[in-house]
């Protein structure tokens, strides 16, 4: 692979003459993005796939490594060379809480296995009830549920980020819950819509179409304001919530001893491609929106949130099933 100075000049000459670290020119080889989900993350990983290609590769593809809840991906980014050639796109949680929900079957070490080039997207979680509930806003549904004996709520995966969240709710708020995890989100659609199944939290791109159609009743997004693709919902710090606001990212990252001079790049790279109008159409469209975070500062909120979860995962009484 050329770069523009060999990789053992730019380790030994600190890279002088380059801007912050950066590359002169974009890797001469393919470069492929990892990937552990289709759906959302399937879809971000193209869409900087193909703004990535000529700015930090001379090709970028997308390669879908399926299984484990994202942690194939992972471990296969772990594994390879760290050469700037392999990338993961990867949600925070897995680098974040899963160390708490795997502690025993995590094949990695989220923090010095991985290198952070860059924060790309984020986007909150929503709360939904069916056509059909008597709750019309979250007041209601919140005077409803203190009505039940106890509550059943589903999240699209147990260990999740909207199954803690959730649990955090129901006990602030002094309601008897129990929780119920799909593994396929139209299911939860479905028993929502044939009342049975009360309420659910889940991501907010693939329910903002059913919340305006009617098709669902959106109640509540988990991020500190109100989200551009549904303006009619409010947000957890409206509701008074603000300690349990959340929000889910992406990160853009890079096998352990990837060269600075590579990360820099990487970096430079996705910056670059968040300018671009179109990149923040699209990734609108699905609910996110552009999150800007240095290597650094992407590390520290990392470290950060791995030591949240913990204390949230701990009290939520989960027990891992792995």
């Amino acid at each position: 692979m050329k770069w523009s100075i060999t990789r053992r000049g730019a380790l030994a000459l600190g890279v002088a003459g380059l801007a912050p670290g950066a590359l002169a020119q974009p890797l001469d080889r393919t470069a492929r993005i990892l990937t552990g989900f289709m759906g959302l993350a399937d879809a971000v990983a193209r869409l900087y796939g193909e703004r990535l290609r000529g700015s930090y590769a001379s090709q970028v593809i997308v390669d879908n490594r399926l299984g484990a809840a994202g942690r194939l991906a992972m471990e296969v980014a772990k594994a390879s060379a760290p050469d700037g050639t392999t990338l993961l796109l990867t949600h925070e949680s897995s680098l974040t809480v899963y160390p708490h929900v795997y502690p025993k079957t995590l094949r990695f070490d989220p923090q010095a296995d991985f290198i952070a080039a860059s924060a790309v997207a984020t986007f909150p979680f929503v709360i939904g009830v069916g056509p059909g509930h008597p709750a019309r806003d979250f007041a209601q549904f919140v005077a409803w549920a203190k009505a039940q004996p106890e509550v059943a709520f589903a999240t699209p995966a147990a260990g999740s980020v909207p199954h803690f969240t959730m649990v955090q709710l129901f006990r602030q708020l002094g309601i008897a819950a129990q929780h119920v995890p799909y593994r396929d989100t139209t299911m939860i659609i479905g028993d929502l819509q044939q009342n049975r199944l009360p309420v659910a939290m889940s991501t907010i791109g693939s329910w903002a179409q059913l919340g305006q159609s009617g098709d669902l009743r959106l109640l509540a997004t988990s991020g500190p304001q109100r989200a551009a693709i549904l303006p009619a919902v409010p947000s957890f710090n409206e509701l008074g919530l603000a300690e349990l606001t959340t929000e889910e990212g992406y990160y853009m990252m890079l096998p352990a001893r990837t060269p600075q001079p590579v990360v820099d790049s990487l970096h430079a790279a996705v910056v670059r491609a968040a300018e671009d109008p179109g990149l923040q159409d699209s990734l609108g469209k699905l609910g996110l929106r552009i999150w800007r975070a240095t290597p650094a500062d992407a590390a520290a909120k990392i470290r950060a949130d791995t030591i949240r979860w913990a204390g949230i995962v701990r009290s939520s009484g989960y027990e891992p099933q792995e």
